[in-house]
């Protein structure tokens, strides 16, 4: 999910309509700003979460650890102001 909406879509129109109204609702709940190294991880598999965060630019990539100890890549996204 991103802050902006996405250039396509059915419901496109209407979500630009709203989105300067979600941004700024977005930005009114901020309460905190953190920078993170290449590698660090921002959200973990399992952990109870308290807070949305707003990757603004960069890479992330997502990962799920199986079981049997493996790890397996979901897959990677260049961030445009996207909500995790």
């Amino acid at each position: 999910m991103k802050i902006s909406p996405y250039p396509t879509g059915r419901f496109k129109n209407y979500l630009e309509q709203k989105s300067a109204a979600f941004r700024d609702l977005i930005y009114q709940c901020q309460v905190n700003t953190r920078y993170f190294d290449a590698g660090e991880a921002i959200l973990r598999q399992g952990e109870q979460l308290q807070y949305l965060y707003i990757v603004p630019v960069g890479r992330v990539s997502m990962s799920i650890l199986a079981a049997n100890g493996r790890r397996f890549q979901l897959g990677e996204a260049t961030c445009d102001y996207h909500i995790y």
